[in-house]
């Protein structure tokens, strides 16, 4: 049993001390804890799970019979031979965990996080005024598109799809009016660089906000410069327009088309 310890327990020290080198020193196991340290990634987290680690933990007090400290994802706690349970090892780290964060409120650094961001949020409020003000009585611009566009909405009535779609209808309504105060006919990068970001007032995440990007490109009457600004490939752009685009919109287009053939 002690020989099948000291293998587990020789394997967790030369794999869990930093860069893959045992770190040696004379110690006290009248007093001081055994430290076991988790593996670590590139950008500081745990490679291994909280699970495991309290496993191990276990494993180390009951072979050198004394206490054990780790920091997980920069918590540090301690446990002692007494505890064999891992759902306790993983409580007291929550414990811990919990308290950190509860002294951390109480820094000067916390303090002034809270005041900046007290700030940032003030400021971002007048800026969200400000837009439904501009945009109060805009509607957004879907010629040619119209039918496509409305059923979306309609597919879109969970409060995850209302969120994409408010966002989008937003942003191009915001686009719009920033065109016509610059006396522009047609979308600009600048235009979009500028209202991108702050158009959005409930906090969207990337993979929404793309959503919410593909919708303006399929439907809004600017939507096919709105691709070229972001980077889609062309020929996507076309295709989506194309099969997005009104029956009455698509024959008119073949029978221009067809005249421009003909001349």
């Amino acid at each position: 049993m002690a020989t099948g310890l000291r293998k587990i327990l020789k394997g967790l020290i030369s794999q869990h001390t930093g860069q893959g080198k045992t770190q040696r020193r004379a110690l006290d196991y009248e007093k001081d804890p055994f430290i076991y340290n988790p593996s670590v990634n590139p950008w500081g987290k745990c490679d291994e799970h909280i699970d495991d680690t309290a496993v191990n933990m276990i494993k180390c007090c009951q072979f050198f019979d004394n206490d054990v400290v780790a920091t997980f994802n920069g918590v540090t706690f301690r446990i002692t031979p007494k505890i064999k349970d891992p759902e306790e090892v993983k409580k007291i780290w929550h414990e811990a965990m919990r308290a950190q964060e509860e002294a951390y409120k109480k820094t000067p650094e916390y303090l002034k996080e809270q005041e900046e961001r007290k700030k940032q949020e003030e400021k971002n409020a007048i800026i969200q005024a400000e837009i439904d003000q501009k945009i109060a009585h805009e509607k957004l611009d879907t010629t040619g598109h119209t039918n496509a566009w409305n059923k979306l909405v309609k597919m879109n009535r969970d409060a995850y799809g209302k969120g994409v779609i408010k966002y989008a209808e937003r942003w191009g309504k915001l686009m719009q009016v920033e065109m016509r105060l610059a006396g522009q006919t047609e979308l600009t990068k600048e235009i979009v660089n500028k209202t991108r970001f702050i158009a959005d007032n409930i906090g969207m995440s990337a993979a929404s906000a793309s959503f919410a990007d593909g919708a303006l490109i399929k439907n809004w009457v600017h939507g096919a410069k709105l691709g070229e600004f972001l980077g889609w490939d062309p020929e996507k752009i076309k295709n989506y327009r194309t099969d997005n685009a009104d029956k009455n919109t698509v024959v008119q287009a073949k029978m221009r088309t067809k005249s421009q053939k003909t001349v």
